[in-house]
């Protein structure tokens, strides 16, 4: 045995190692829930700082709306799944002015407000 005392990891060593605790992180329920309410609020973060408040994405006419019948979307084997609409809630959280659950009938007692917006298919290689 050597009398030379145990060599301490450096600051870059440990750095390397980060990325398997992270995922080591990820493999515990309780410590996977907080990772990702991190990462989520994180992002919700860089989107404040990167987009405009209250600058909508411009509106087109109805008459520039595609049919649904010429729409093109990727169905699967069921287009309607199985909803029990009765128990069914949004959770809206993040940046918002209400944050909360909101069952079906609350959504539907909401003003209407129509938005056509262009959205742009891409077919990337």
């Amino acid at each position: 045995m050597s009398d030379r005392p145990p060599r301490s990891a450096t600051r870059r060593e440990l750095l390397k190692l980060s990325p398997l605790l992270l995922l080591g992180g990820f493999a515990l329920p309780t410590w996977r829930d907080r990772l990702l309410e991190a990462g989520v609020a994180s992002s919700d973060r860089a989107s404040s700082w990167l987009f405009r408040q209250g600058h909508l994405a411009a509106s087109h006419p109805d008459a520039a709306v595609v049919p649904f019948s010429q729409f093109p979307y990727n169905g699967y084997d069921l287009l309607e799944p199985a909803i029990d609409f009765d128990r069914w809630t949004l959770a809206v959280g993040g940046s918002v002015a209400h944050p909360g659950n909101y069952t079906l009938d609350q959504i539907r007692a909401l003003p209407k407000q129509a938005h056509n917006t262009r959205h742009v298919w891409s077919a990337a290689a």
